[in-house]
């Protein structure tokens, strides 16, 4: 038993030590120079971009479990039937 508790307390105590924190956030050299005046006028505002799909498809929205809006893109399989769906997750929490 008190081997376990100090493997235990070692583990926790190498995690707390070691473990980066989202509240020490540090600038290096390439953010600081991305946020000039002069990087940002030398790199022009990208085209707003449309997907269009060589497949088809169309833009849904459904609800979620926790009540709010989703969005997706479905594309319709083709004269097969629908059992399964994959559903790919991009970004957010």
């Amino acid at each position: 038993m008190k081997k376990l508790f100090l493997t235990l307390t070692f583990a926790m105590i190498s995690y707390l030590g070691f473990s980066q924190s989202c509240c020490e956030l540090k600038k290096d050299d390439m953010q600081l120079w991305a946020s000039t005046k002069e990087f940002q006028k030398a790199h022009a505002l990208p085209l707003p971009y449309t997907h269009v799909s060589k497949v088809g498809g169309e833009m849904i929205t459904f609800n979620t479990a926790d009540g709010q809006k989703a969005n997706a893109f479905f594309i319709k399989p083709l004269n097969l039937p629908v059992i399964t769906y994959l559903f790919i997750r991009n970004g957010g929490v």
